[in-house]
């Protein structure tokens, strides 16, 4: 498709749509999914892949502290939810991104009482995800949470111990 451009479409086959354009290097492109803003139901993921078919990395996501996601008795931590909890906040600060599921997120601030939830950013009373991730349901308690370090994405990372995270996809 040239660019810029529109593309309206029907999602037909589970494993989606795919569209071609071509792209220069330095030269920025936005893509992005309005579904869910145009009132569709659409669970939306966005994948650009370079020519040979790889993806095409924004950053990496060097991982220095990990937890895990409390979901409460009520399962409420939806793609809207900013409130959540997590097992231990021990090495997690204001500000701090975290990796939680597919999604990008980060701290607006952290539990003040036993009882109180960390925080994070949202916009329009929807969370907000960071380098093109989508918040998304977390239905179980044990998903991972990483606090992450946000680095190029040619850079190559020393081991930390933890997993080191590219785009949308879990490296080990």
């Amino acid at each position: 498709v040239p660019i810029p451009c529109t593309i309206n479409g029907k999602i037909t086959e589970p494993e989606g749509d795919q569209w071609c354009f071509r792209a220069s290097k330095g030269k920025p492109i936005v893509v992005e999914v309005e579904a869910r803003r145009l009132g569709s139901p659409l669970d939306s993921t966005l994948e650009v892949l370079d020519e040979a078919g790889q993806p095409i990395r924004r950053a990496m996501l060097r991982a220095v502290a990990q937890t895990s996601l409390e979901v409460d008795m009520e399962g409420q931590f939806d793609s809207y939810t900013e409130n959540v909890c997590f097992e231990d906040y021990t090495g997690f600060e204001f500000n701090d991104f975290v990796y939680v599921g597919s999604e990008l997120v980060r701290i607006r601030s952290l539990p003040n009482h036993p009882n109180d939830r960390c925080r994070l950013y949202a916009t329009d009373g929807k969370r907000t995800a960071y380098l093109g991730t989508t918040p998304t349901h977390h239905a179980r308690t044990g998903v991972p949470v990483y606090k992450v370090l946000i680095e190029p994405p040619d850079k190559q990372l020393e081991p930390t111990g933890f997993p080191s995270l590219s785009g949308f996809l879990l490296q080990r």
